[in-house]
């Protein structure tokens, strides 16, 4: 449950939209709180890298994110990775320099607008 609103607020609407299809089904859900299935076995990505199985969870990673829908009508409402890419650009022409600017436009270049599909 999510007490204030923020990012994680409408997760269930988003993982709802998904029907499944590379995540986790959604049972109900509210503004805030979302009822998951549970998933078995349930062994996380960073386990297997740490556990020096980098490239199954990179492989596992790929498998899942193919599975997922691209465009769903009803996650426009959403922001997406793309937009969250454009930070970089308003961070490098505002006047904060607490984050190099070598590392800001490091990561702007590796955000997805950049990135060919």
């Amino acid at each position: 449950m999510v007490r204030q609103p923020g990012d994680e607020w409408h997760c269930g609407e988003v993982l709802h939209a998904f029907d499944g299809r590379g995540v986790v089904r959604v049972y109900e859900y509210v503004e805030g709180a979302v009822l998951l299935e549970r998933l078995d076995p349930g062994t996380s990505l960073a386990t297997l890298a740490l556990n020096g199985r980098d490239e199954e969870a990179t492989q596992i990673l790929a498998d899942v994110i193919r599975q997922m829908p691209h465009r769903h009508q009803s996650l426009k409402a959403f922001a997406t990775v793309q937009d969250w890419g454009k930070g970089f650009e308003r961070y490098l022409v505002s006047d904060d320099k607490q984050i190099s600017i070598d590392l800001v436009e490091q990561g702007q270049w590796s955000s997805p607008d950049n990135c060919s599909d």
